[in-house]
């Protein structure tokens, strides 16, 4: 990739954490393979938290005053 497209898309600080670009690459590659894997994991948590926290409250744990207001309110949203 040339320089001044590298610069204009991939930042300074983003590439701080790295000796050069191609361990960035490297990086980008390995998560990559993770994706799926990490995808697999996110939706397994927070189904077993849901059900978790059905067992514990009730189905409508959401609706239930445990939330803070903002999150509420972001739950609100998204319904």
């Amino acid at each position: 990739m040339k320089n001044d497209v590298k610069a204009k898309f991939i930042t300074s600080s983003r590439l701080t954490n790295y000796t050069d670009f191609e361990e960035y690459k490297q990086n980008l590659y390995q998560s990559e393979k993770y994706y799926i894997l990490l995808s697999i994991l996110e939706v397994s948590l927070r189904n077993s938290i849901n059900n978790y926290l059905i067992k514990k409250l009730s189905i409508d744990w959401l609706d239930n005053d445990i939330l803070h207001k903002d999150t509420k309110q972001k739950v609100n949203e998204a319904k």
